[in-house]
């Protein structure tokens, strides 16, 4: 009985990356207001190398010594880029992120005309299955970090879970960790091979390390996580798309697009999409889908890592977990460290692309 519900907490696992090296730079991400960014990223260019921040927006990388472009990201805000000299000593550097300002375009909607969302989801639709498939091999370090706060569990499952946990009890209210340092390398089509590095975890019994689910789900595939992708084929059955303004990240022009279900279903998801204009890539996504066990929120940030080729390096979910009188608090954050990256070099982009892309 206790795995069975110490499996519906886990069900959902996101991965981000441990920083193995000797400590070099740490600080604070803030707003314009003085407030921590929670779970915001933090990307070494040169190094594809990551993490995500804390609740209170603080970071502690370990990179060599060196001269590095850090990338700082979050969801709702602009990036921003400073170049900074690594040395053996620690450097202490905060940084300020203002708001993205999404502005509509001059696009004149005539009472019987589309909203131009549509337009960016077509294009978006059609090369869903491009970006899905241009890597050919990649290998990366995945950690994985979960807060459980168990807020109310039957008396029956309690008694139930502590023999089955040697009589540690599941104390209501605690904030349980767990956290699994991974290593993936993946092989076109569809090959991946895991390692754990390092596991651990405050629940009384150790739940199996399984990041494989979440490596291998993406919102351009047809379906995520049981649920219809808005980038799926069939999309414009399901979801009503309402374009909300671009916004510009150094030569980028992001679209922001609000996703909104046709029905009430435990099959769509509700939310934005950002769209990379001209690429048609996702640049991030923040959507929720209400399945059986509760509300999942799943944010995610993508960058371009190699030959224009956008990765998710950050991942946040929020689960709010309600199900056979169980309650809880299931946050996972993560980033991915990406090396050894290697492009289908054979796979020609689209017409579409081919004016954005250079062809060889």
């Amino acid at each position: 009985m206790k795995n069975k519900i110490h499996t519906l907490l886990f069900l959902f696992v996101l991965v981000s990356i441990q920083p193995l090296n000797g400590q070099a730079i740490k600080g604070k991400i803030t707003d314009t207001n003085g407030q921590p960014i929670p779970f915001s990223t933090v990307y070494i260019k040169e190094l594809t190398k990551g993490l995500t921040t804390n609740k209170d927006g603080d970071f502690d990388l370990k990179i060599p010594e060196g001269e590095y472009s850090v990338v700082i990201s979050a969801l709702g805000f602009k990036p921003e880029t400073r170049q900074i000299k690594v040395s053996d000593a620690v450097i202490e550097i905060d940084f300020i992120l203002t708001e993205h300002t999404y502005q509509i375009r001059e696009i004149r909607i005539y009472s019987n005309s589309e909203d131009p969302a549509y337009g960016i989801m077509r294009k978006a639709i059609g090369l869903a299955p491009y970006h899905l498939n241009q890597i050919k091999h990649y290998s990366a370090e995945v950690y994985m970090k979960a807060s459980i706060i168990v807020l109310k569990i039957p008396k029956l499952f309690q008694k139930a879970m502590k023999i089955e946990a040697n009589e540690a009890e599941i104390e209501i209210g605690r904030n349980y960790i767990e956290e699994s340092l991974n290593e993936i390398i993946f092989d076109a089509p569809d090959k991946y091979n895991q390692r754990v590095i390092s596991f651990n975890t405050s629940f009384p019994e150790d739940n199996n390390v399984n990041v494989m689910g979440y490596i291998k789900s993406s919102f351009y595939q047809p379906t995520v996580d049981m649920a219809i992708s808005p980038l799926a084929p069939n999309a414009f059955s399901h979801y009503r798309f309402t374009f909300e303004g671009v916004s510009y990240e150094g030569n980028y022009a992001i679209n922001k697009i609000k996703v909104t279900p046709r029905r009430k279903s435990q099959q769509l998801f509700t939310g934005h999409l950002y769209i990379v204009d001209d690429y048609w890539n996702i640049h991030s996504a923040d959507l929720t889908v209400d399945l059986f066990i509760g509300p999942i929120r799943t944010k995610q940030l993508y960058t371009p890592i190699k030959e224009n080729a956008w990765l998710p390096v950050s991942y946040n979910m929020d689960v709010k977990v309600s199900i056979i009188g169980i309650k809880a608090d299931v946050s996972y954050v993560s980033s991915v460290r990406y090396s050894d990256i290697e492009i289908k070099q054979e796979n020609t982009p689209p017409l579409a692309l081919q004016k954005t892309i250079k062809v060889p």
